[in-house]
Formats: structure tokens, C-alpha cells, sequence
């Protein structure tokens, strides 16, 4: 039997999409792709609006949408040697806020992803089903200062916060998630194998990413309980974990 978390009402989408109703209000000029084509606050949230100043679109938008389960530690060794031909690669999410966590009270995360020698700074804000990325591209050095001195990068990601009223000269790195993960395309999906450390901490955890979440939820129930393993989908997203390891 799969046993689901609770469910509430997005408290932070409400509140996002307001704040960006808002300014779309007070300051028009700040947003021309949704002036100039009269486009509605969703396709605003989910197009790819923010517009470098040579015209060039500046940031990707992916809508993730996936299911989540923590499992134990024998479950997870149980799983992952089903897939041990499969490549493992280790990813680590440095997670931004401010002090008192502006952004998420707004249902907003931010973080910056290592892999490979990479560095990807996301965006997330929720979605009526799902969350919306906006990612871009940083060098080490614009991480580095982040990390080191206080100063954000210089990208839209940035502009498209303070469009939204937030002072990002207030943001900085709270703390971080490794993540050492398989990666397998499964039944239409991807399904990932995670072992999370944080703060001392080590857990356990599978997602699905789908088309729907329900498709996803049914997809990975099936693949869990037909490997012997419990199925328990999850609400906390390793930035909720965390943060809640360090307090915040």
C-alpha cells in the first residue's frame, strides 16, 4: 500500500503569483514581453519572458514535475543494484535565501548546482501542478563570489528577482545538499536513485519525474512495491531538509 503525505493548499503559490500580479500593475515598463504581446499572468510565469538586452532570450524554462519517496538505507542498496551497470555521478545544490527566508515564505526556491565541474543557478516557483525552473548558465567565479564575498551573480535571474521586489543584495548561501545519483530512463520517465548528505546527515530517496504527477505517483508506486519496497511519497524537497537540519 502506498501511504501519501498530507495535502494543503499551496499557500506560497498564492502568494507568488500575486506579488508578480503587482508589479505587473505598478511597473509595466519592468516587464515588456507581457505588455507588448498582452499575454496572461500563467503563460507570463511559464514563457520565456526575460529578455537579455540584445533581444536574446537569457534563461531556459523547464517545468518539473515529479513524484518523491524517502526509503531506507537497505532499500535504497536494494535498488540501486538493479541498476548497477547504470553511470552514478555526484551533484551538490548550494541552497540561497535571505537570513530570515524571504524567499520561501513566497514559495520560492534558489539554488546553485555543481556537476561535472558546471555551475547552474535555478530558479523555482510553484505551478498549479509542478514547479517552474528558470535556469541559467555562471562561471566558477561568479559562484565563488556568491560564495565568498556576498555578491550575486549578475544574470537575469537575478533582474527577474528584483523586478519582484527582492533585494538580492541580501541573499547568500545558507547551506548545502550532496547528492550521488543513477539516472534512468524508465517507462516514459526519469528515475533517479539518490543518496542525500547534509549537514551530517545522510538519507535515502527516489523520484519519477512524468508528464503528471499523478502518472508520476502511480508509475513509481508500481516500480517500489513490485522491488519489495514500501511506497511512502514525500512533501519535503531537499531544500526543505536542508534547511531544516541547520534550523532554518
Amino acid at each position: 500500500m502506498c501511504l501519501e503525505g498530507n495535502k494543503s493548499r499551496n499557500i506560497g503559490e498564492t502568494n507568488f503569483t500575486l506579488k508578480i500580479r503587482d508589479r505587473l500593475i505598478r511597473f509595466p515598463e519592468a516587464f515588456p514581453c507581457f505588455r507588448e504581446s498582452k499575454i496572461t499572468l500563467n503563460h507570463f510565469l511559464r514563457d520565456k519572458c526575460i529578455i537579455s538586452p540584445r533581444g536574446n532570450i537569457a534563461m531556459s524554462n523547464t517545468i518539473e514535475i515529479e513524484a518523491k519517496a524517502l526509503v531506507k538505507q537497505d532499500e535504497y542498496r536494494k535498488l540501486a543494484n538493479l541498476f548497477r551497470g547504470s553511470p552514478r555521478y555526484v551533484q551538490t545544490n548550494y541552497y540561497i535565501d535571505t537570513e530570515d527566508r524571504l524567499l520561501a515564505k513566497e514559495g520560492v526556491a534558489l539554488r546553485i548546482r555543481e556537476k561535472q565541474g558546471q555551475y547552474e543557478l535555478t530558479l523555482k516557483t510553484p505551478l498549479s501542478e509542478g514547479l517552474l525552473e528558470k535556469n541559467v548558465s555562471i562561471s566558477f567565479q561568479q559562484f565563488a563570489d556568491l560564495r565568498d564575498l556576498g555578491e550575486f551573480p549578475k544574470t537575469d535571474i537575478e533582474r527577474f528577482l528584483i523586478q519582484l521586489g527582492f533585494d538580492t543584495k541580501k541573499l547568500s548561501i545558507l547551506t548545502y545538499l550532496s547528492t550521488e545519483r543513477i539516472d534512468v530512463e524508465y517507462e516514459g520517465g526519469l528515475l533517479s536513485i539518490d543518496r542525500n548528505t547534509y549537514s551530517g546527515k545522510t538519507d535515502y530517496e527516489v523520484e519519477f519525474e512524468y508528464n503528471s504527477l499523478a502518472g508520476a505517483q502511480k508509475i513509481m508506486k508500481e516500480f517500489l512495491e513490485n522491488n519489495g519496497v514500501e511506497c511512502h511519497f514525500s512533501t519535503a524537497s531537499k531544500v526543505q531538509r536542508a534547511m531544516k537540519a541547520i534550523g532554518k
